[in-house]
């Protein structure tokens, strides 16, 4: 039982890590391929990723 739970735990991580190198990466393509697609695309990346830091960290 315990080694399906370790790896459902080590899939979450990855996941995660692999949402962040997308956002990273839409970021990368905005910064040097600044059209309107990528742009709008990665401006609704930009206010998900703020309204969740915003949720993780309390303001002073």
């Amino acid at each position: 039982m315990k080694k399906p739970l370790y790896a459902t735990k080590h899939i979450r991580a990855i996941l995660l890590i692999c949402a962040v190198y997308i956002e990273n990466f839409i970021f990368l393509v905005d910064k040097f391929y600044s059209t309107a697609s990528t742009f709008s695309s990665y401006s609704s990346v930009g206010m998900l990723s703020s309204f969740w830091k915003s949720k993780q960290m309390p303001n002073l």
